[in-house]
């Protein structure tokens, strides 16, 4: 079985299950098997085991022919990450983001840079993490999906940016997200992460459309006020790097403009000291003249 603790049992199971995957598998069937699969890397120990057994069970996506398959595949892991997020204990944190990051490696690998395909994907881990709580697995999604796609270029190069942009299409979407440690985490890692890499394929090509896309998020009027710095400041980075001009951004004095502060209850109190204050002071100055 491949929840089994004795590691021979758990290779010959993977085998039995590499040739049992087919694209005729329903959502059911595959729940099943990642339940199991779950409960193999939660047995799994050391580090080398560990990130072994995470990189075979990532190209298990490769048994399928069908994306509509593949992608069945990849809603049943997230769905399966989702259920079982709140159970795992600090001790065992890192062996399931290193499976999630290579399930999300095979994936844009099963793409082939194929636009089509890699918006599949990219809809099925919008609708299964990075739309849904818990803040865990979305997080850890924006912290390696541009690893990824390095890792993947590395050996098979893109030839259009179209592909790439398809794939980040709901990572890019959370830039407009009213959760704060979410866009901040998209912020820093999606875009930073492309702002960092100049050996990304088409790096130019890549900034340029992020360039674009960032503005028209930041210049949008639903966009939360509190994300624009944080956007603007990503933008004056992007242009830097592109040469790129915003003619239509608007001018510099409108994105400087301080903001009124919050009202609090602590800053009134001391507002309404520095009046009283104030006032007695000026009566004294009237009463000693």
């Amino acid at each position: 079985m491949v929840d089994s603790q004795d590691a021979g049992v758990r290779d010959r199971a993977m085998e039995a299950m590499r040739e049992y995957l087919r694209d005729s598998l329903d959502e059911v069937a595959m729940r099943k098997l990642w339940r199991a699969v779950f409960f193999a890397m939660w047995l799994s120990d050391l580090a080398p085991v560990q990130q072994e057994l995470a990189k075979r069970v990532g190209g298990l996506v490769h048994c399928f022919s069908a994306p509509e398959a593949a992608c069945r595949w990849l809603a049943a892991f997230c769905v399966t990450l989702e259920a079982e997020w709140d159970r795992l204990d600090k001790h065992r944190l890192d062996k399931y983001y290193s499976l999630a990051r290579q399930v999300v490696r095979e994936a844009i690998a099963f793409g082939a840079w194929s636009a089509e395909s890699l918006a599949a994907i990219a809809r099925t881990f919008d609708s299964g993490v990075l739309r849904r709580r818990p803040n865990g697995p979305r997080l850890h999604f924006c912290d390696v999906v541009i690893d990824e796609v390095r890792a993947v270029a590395t050996s098979t190069p893109y030839d259009d940016v179209g592909p790439v942009l398809a794939l980040l299409e709901p990572f890019l979407a959370l830039l407009a997200a009213s959760d704060r440690a979410v866009f901040s985490r998209a912020v820093d890692r999606v875009v930073g992460d492309i702002l960092k890499h100049d050996d990304l394929p088409l790096v130019a090509d890549l900034r340029a459309a992020l360039q674009s896309r960032l503005y028209r998020v930041a210049a949008d009027p639903s966009t939360p006020d509190s994300h624009r710095a944080p956007l603007y400041a990503a933008l004056k980075h992007l242009v830097a790097l592109t040469r790129i001009p915003l003619d239509d951004a608007p001018p510099v004095a409108t994105l400087n403009k301080r903001r009124p502060r919050p009202f609090s209850s602590a800053a009134s109190s001391q507002t309404k000291k520095r009046k009283k204050t104030l006032v007695t002071r000026l009566r004294g100055r009237r009463s000693s003249s």
